[in-house]
């Protein structure tokens, strides 16, 4: 699922490219040393041989500039095996930054969750009590204030809902983000109500 994100598709593709240029500096050893002896044939039968004149053995003509390319190279593989340290660490950091995301999305959601169930819990236990103080007060047992009191804490513990089902809402949002989103709502359907 960490895979579906931005970030870590982002972080993935600089590894790769980095793992890609470790190959391209290595590959300079083989394109920059070149043996520059020539061969020359010589005999009539068509055998190649090396001629003593124009034969030069690394270390003649191109010593020391053969040497300085292939510290350059060194240190090119070098570097780009450091920047591919660099990124590896970055993919990492972002794997765990996106896990903690979804840690917490997830967590957000299930505590909205509970939240939205004991309220709606607290909302049927008002409407009973409200219902009764209502008829306390048809029977003359309980005065007006009472009824309207209850009535009071039911209209709060409502808005309680509504507004938990909207924090429920936005806690699914946050979870379908940090999971990397691209799901249709019928695969994924949470109950907010």
């Amino acid at each position: 699922m960490l895979r579906r994100r931005p970030d870590i598709i982002a972080a993935e593709r600089r590894l790769a490219a980095s793992n890609e240029r470790i190959g391209v500096a290595i590959s300079d050893y083989y394109r920059r040393f070149r043996f520059p002896a020539r061969l020359v044939s010589t005999a009539p039968t068509g055998a190649l041989f090396l001629t003593g004149r124009r034969f030069s053995p690394l270390g003649q003509e191109r010593c020391g500039g053969g040497f300085s390319i292939l510290g350059k190279v060194a240190a090119e593989v070098a570097q780009s095996r450091g920047a591919y340290a660099e990124a590896l660490a970055g993919y990492r950091q972002a794997a765990l930054r996106a896990t903690e995301d979804i840690e917490n999305a997830l967590m957000e959601l299930a505590q909205t969750q509970v939240r939205l169930q004991e309220l709606q819990g607290e909302v049927t236990s008002l409407t009973r009590a409200r219902d009764l103080s209502e008829r306390a007060y048809k029977a003359g047992a309980i005065p007006l204030t009472d009824v309207l009191n209850a009535d009071s804490q039911l209209l709060v513990a409502r808005n309680d809902v509504e507004s938990t089902r909207a924090d429920a809402a936005r806690a699914a949002v946050r979870t379908f983000r940090a999971l990397g989103g691209g799901w249709t709502y019928a695969a994924t359907r949470l109950s907010l109500r």
